[in-house]
């Protein structure tokens, strides 16, 4: 999970896409102050933060999951 807590930076957008080679799938999330991006993890779910080119992006990010061993 992640989210945004500021917006006033350049850049730092997160893309969703089926993988570095296919590309079918591609979703870049427009970045806004207190918003959540939820994402499966894993093989299937590839995703790439893009860099910052201005400003400083501050964000929470955090992992769940519901296998009780962890």
């Amino acid at each position: 999970g992640l989210v945004y807590l500021n917006d006033d930076f350049e850049g730092g957008e997160i893309l969703f896409e089926d993988g570095p080679f296919n590309k079918l799938y591609r979703k870049v999330i427009p970045i806004q102050a207190n918003q959540l991006v939820l994402s499966p993890n894993g093989p299937n779910f590839y995703h790439e933060v893009f860099k910052i080119r201005a400003g400083k992006r501050y964000s929470l990010h955090f992992w769940y999951t519901s296998d009780p061993y962890h």
